[in-house]
């Protein structure tokens, strides 16, 4: 079955809720006028009994009495009347009611033979209503009370019809029944409306997410001024966009640094090839250049284990083995790995402030980094050269710090260092594939932790070590419970 658009459930759900609130909202106002206007009829009927009351506190005299009423209220347009004296005969009754309606007794027969039991039934000074039915005048409302009177107890009996109220209420109805439903109809239309136009900005971000491919990743959507839902959609689009042109332009400049790094040895590899078949050679200069093949291969096989490595640190197939350990072993182990050619430079390394260090970590690829980074500094020391390595811990933060003597890192280079196959000029002249720092990196950041580089060329205030080539340092996150520190210093070379 096919689903509702978003906007149809909106006008739908819109329209039900517009309903129960139209509908409740003229079932309010109509109970709410037929209540007032009822309250005014009983107000009013309060109004004549006292009157009555006041004839007969006026009138001493039982004949005067009847006549006084009859000449006031006999033929009133708007009430009926009726005066019952206790045990006989009606004292006064309207012209309308004539000899056989009553308002106290309804049905085929309404007159009262004996008035004894209303008097018992009704309460003195005290008013009592009742809607009766008087056949053939229609319904009234009938307020009644029992006095006492100069010539005996009296019971006072005044109605108005119902019928105006009745019709009112019709009225009410009728214009409620057929105002309604055209109400509801304008605002389910102007729901229907609203909701195009709340949902037109939607429409545009399909539309726009639709022109966009691989090939074309430029494009962004049109942000409004207002701070609402669309444009924070907007926005989080535009940012989703933009990521993504970002890694598909790293992954071409990957991708082409690879074929050329890739092309290079294989085009040197292709010629050697050439010209040793070309002509006919002695062992000996076969045996070249297999030697030299060789190298190329061996050169080739550590860029492919690195690609392979980067590729997997990026995507997360690199399964880490986190566990707890001590951060200061890796770090001294990994010291140990350089002192045969730190002795060769006659490099010295210093360790100073060896903390130790115990947290969560993946102890063989974090070494992998440090040895990355080590080598570095040692490869671009000058022969006699020094290397300072520290390792402390704030309370929740541990810092490693590689200084070496090089020549440092030229400030317009610092901000492309970590970019895969980036290489300054001076490191062409040696060795390497410009892939190590952007490891070293993807290791730390698996650790949740940062890797930056410093050279004398930025502000280095905050360092211990000073004029020192370049400093890289490695901050990774820690459990202070977890940490305990002593300070440590050895000279090595």
């Amino acid at each position: 079955m096919k689903t509702l658009s978003i906007r149809s459930r909106m006008t739908l759900w819109y329209g039900l809720m517009m309903a129960l609130i139209i509908s409740g909202f003229a079932a309010a106002i109509c109970l709410l006028a037929v209540r007032s206007f009822s309250s005014r009829i009983d107000f009013e009927l309060v109004e004549e009994v006292d009157e009555i009351v006041q004839e007969i506190n006026d009138e001493p005299d039982r004949e005067a009495l009847t006549r006084e009423l009859t000449s006031e209220f006999a033929h009133h347009p708007a009430y009926e009347y009726e005066v019952l004296e206790k045990g006989a005969q009606a004292l006064f009754r309207s012209y309308r009611l004539g000899q056989n309606l009553s308002l106290f007794v309804t049905g085929s027969d309404s007159s009262i033979a004996n008035t004894q039991p209303l008097f018992e039934a009704m309460p003195s000074q005290s008013d009592v209503l009742n809607d009766v039915m008087l056949s053939p005048l229609g319904e009234y409302r009938v307020l009644s009370r029992r006095v006492g009177s100069p010539y005996g107890e009296l019971v006072i009996g005044v109605a108005i019809p119902l019928q105006p109220l009745r019709s009112i209420e019709a009225d009410l109805w009728r214009v409620v029944s057929v105002l309604g439903p055209c109400v509801l109809l304008v605002a389910i239309a102007g729901g229907y409306w609203m909701a195009g136009r709340m949902l037109a900005p939607i429409a545009e971000i399909t539309s726009t997410a639709s022109e966009i491919t691989v090939r074309d990743l430029k494009t962004r959507l049109e942000v409004s001024e207002a701070d609402d839902e669309i444009s924070q959609l907007s926005r989080t689009f535009n940012g989703m966009i933009h990521r993504l042109d970002q890694a598909f332009e790293e992954l071409h400049r990957f991708t082409a640094d690879a074929a050329h790094e890739l092309r290079t040895p294989l085009a040197v590899m292709r010629t050697q090839l050439d010209v040793a078949l070309r002509n006919d050679r002695s062992a000996a200069d076969y045996r070249k250049v297999l030697v030299s093949l060789l190298d190329d291969v061996v050169r080739m096989t550590k860029l492919a284990t690195q690609l392979l490595e980067l590729s997997r640190e990026d995507t997360g197939l690199v399964p880490h083995d986190f566990r707890w350990g001590a951060l200061h072993e890796v770090v001294q182990c990994s010291v140990q790995q350089f002192l045969p050619e730190a002795h060769r430079k006659e490099i010295t390394i210093d360790v100073h402030d060896v903390a130790t260090v115990e947290l969560s970590m993946d102890a063989e690829r974090l070494q992998r980094a440090i040895v990355n980074l080590l080598d570095n500094a040692v490869k671009y020391s000058p022969n006699g050269g020094r290397v300072v390595v520290r390792l402390t811990h704030a309370s929740d933060v541990v810092r490693l710090e590689i200084s070496d003597s090089g020549p440092g890192i030229p400030p317009e280079h610092l901000p492309r260092v970590f970019d895969r196959f980036y290489r300054t000029e001076q490191s062409r002249t040696s060795p390497g594939t410009g892939l190590g720092l952007a490891i070293c990196k993807a290791i730390v950041a698996a650790h949740h932790g940062q890797l930056q580089l410093l050279s004398p060329s930025v502000d280095r205030d905050s360092l211990s070590a000073a004029s020192l080539g370049t400093t890289a340092i490695i901050e990774l996150p820690i459990n202070s419970q977890a940490c305990a520190t002593t300070q440590t210093t050895s000279e090595l070379s």
